[in-house]
């Protein structure tokens, strides 16, 4: 079984801002009561439009090659 819990405060807050959202709360209303921009929130409710109901769940950080040479790192 898989639970449907946050992993993040952030991914929480993004989680109940469009719960909100859907019980028919305005995109400033949630702005308000989650001290974020408008902006964001209309941000986080344009994602579901393409991501669909797992939009609230932080993206997977892209993990590419480590720049620096081994001898920088020694530096480091």
């Amino acid at each position: 079984r898989t639970y449907d819990f946050p992993k993040t405060w952030k991914e929480g807050r993004r989680k109940r801002a469009l719960e909100l959202k859907r019980y028919g709360w305005k995109q400033c209303e949630i702005a308000a009561a989650f001290g974020v921009s408008a902006a964001a929130v209309s941000q986080w409710v344009a994602e579901v439009r393409v991501r669909g109901s797992e939009a609230w769940r932080a993206k997977p950080r892209p993990i590419g090659p480590v720049k620096l040479t081994s001898d920088q790192v020694h530096r480091i």
